[in-house]
């Protein structure tokens, strides 16, 4: 299944791609800090699965998703 995470914390963001590394059928195909360069890449190719940070500075994950 194909992943992206979008989180303005790189802390955040390396601790949702460790989790899913370990899990073998989830392969992320993207990691941004910015939101609005993960929607282009999202509208480029639609992730499978999403994981969003709700509370970003430039936009929510609600408006996001």
């Amino acid at each position: 299944m194909e992943v992206m995470i979008v989180d303005d914390e790189p802390v955040a963001r390396r601790s949702v791609r460790e989790c899913c590394e370990r899990e073998p059928d989830l392969k992320v195909v993207g990691e941004f800090g910015d939101p609005s360069a993960a929607l282009q890449a999202i509208r480029l190719q639609p992730p499978q699965l999403l994981f969003l940070d709700i509370q970003m500075d430039s936009m929510s994950g609600l408006a996001l998703a």
